[in-house]
């Protein structure tokens, strides 16, 4: 059952989704979907991604999935093409898939481990952003979204290579923005904080149940509406950055962090 709150805001539109098998991409996906959006939804998970595109279906909306990496230009490629058959155009892009990476200190990370981070969460969104801006700029007109986190901005404990990943995608969201405005395209990104999804999941396994607890009870001292926040939450403020509602919004980095970073 559609929700009465929720507007129509991306009818007859076409999206690229990158993540979008699990988490905040699924989200994002659903809203967009549930909002008219035709969608082409990217993830390296071939199984997931074929479970979210069932669900989606159910909306009765035109949904591709392409399977494989973001770091492979081709994937990206086939995604974007994919998003022009409908009508033409491509509409907007998220990119929004990410890893965290191994959680250890700065001096005991590897070459391998930062390659990893720098490969999915970076050139990734690289490849995104400029694979879509092709025929964006052709069409006059077109919506970024990214993924980045308050990890780029705060310190957290080992998480110093994921948070100098998602700094690069603020730094390159802004300059992006500056260069593309007066060609009609917006680019902005989304901060996540601490969101309940499969990979808080992951780290809560990773760390162990008591020192999961433990995190978990001192995060929250942090968080004034106290309690971590759910991934439809961030598909919200994406899919009010993708939409004409934020028609004179770009180049800004929007947390959604329960008033972390406000502490």
């Amino acid at each position: 059952m559609t929700d009465s709150r929720i507007c129509r805001r991306f009818v007859e539109k076409s999206i690229v989704v990158t993540g979008a098998a699990s988490g905040i991409g699924l989200a994002t996906s659903v809203r967009l979907a549930q909002e008219g959006a035709n969608l082409v939804l990217v993830d390296l998970n071939e199984k997931g991604l074929a479970a979210a595109k069932q669900r989606i279906e159910l909306k009765k909306k035109e949904i591709t999935t392409v399977a494989g990496s973001v770091s492979d230009p081709s994937v990206i490629e086939e995604a974007v093409y994919a998003a022009t058959t409908w009508s033409g155009k491509i509409d907007g892009i998220v990119n929004n898939a990410g890893i965290v990476g191994d959680l250890q200190p700065f001096c005991s990370s590897t070459d391998q481990d930062y390659e990893q981070l720098l490969e999915v969460n970076l050139k990734g969104v690289l490849l995104g952003m400029r694979t879509a801006l092709g025929p964006m700029i052709s069409q006059g007109s077109g919506a970024i979204v990214n993924t980045a986190s308050i990890a780029a901005t705060r310190n957290i404990p080992l998480f110093n290579l994921y948070g100098m990943t998602k700094g690069a995608v603020m730094s390159l969201t802004r300059s992006v923005a500056c260069e593309v405005g007066n060609k009609g395209i917006r680019v902005n990104c989304v901060s996540p904080g601490v969101i309940e999804t499969a990979i808080a999941d992951d780290l809560a396994r990773r760390l162990g149940k008591e020192e999961a607890a433990k995190r978990h009870e001192i995060t929250l001292r942090h968080i004034p509406l106290r309690r971590r926040g759910q991934p439809d939450e961030v598909a919200s403020a994406i899919a009010f950055l993708l939409s004409d509602d934020a028609a004179y919004i770009t180049g800004i980095e929007l947390p959604v962090e329960g008033g972390y970073l406000s502490q």
